[in-house]
């Protein structure tokens, strides 16, 4: 495993995120659509994609195997950091 080091929070996540009310941010659906809408944006480079710099982040390789990751095979892990939701 490889030790990533995180940059700013992303400006859409950060909007996305403001956007809902705050008595629904504890549900676990919240971010399904925009997990999806962030993999539609990543291969067409979209300003502000998060599936783009998370990938853009790791150069673009699994910090637990080390093999090559895209936009097709990527998965989003986690939306909430985990220094406050264990």
């Amino acid at each position: 495993m490889i030790k990533i080091n995180k940059k700013k929070e992303p400006v859409t996540l950060g909007n996305y995120r403001s956007s809902i009310p705050k008595k629904k941010l504890l549900g676990d659906k919240i971010y399904d659509d925009f997990r999806y809408k962030s993999k539609e944006g990543c291969e067409t480079k979209e300003y502000g994609n998060l599936r783009r710099q998370l990938l853009e982040e790791q150069g673009f390789v699994c910090c637990y195997c080390l093999t090559q990751v895209s936009c097709k095979n990527s998965k989003i892990e986690h939306f909430k950091p985990q220094s406050k939701y264990s």
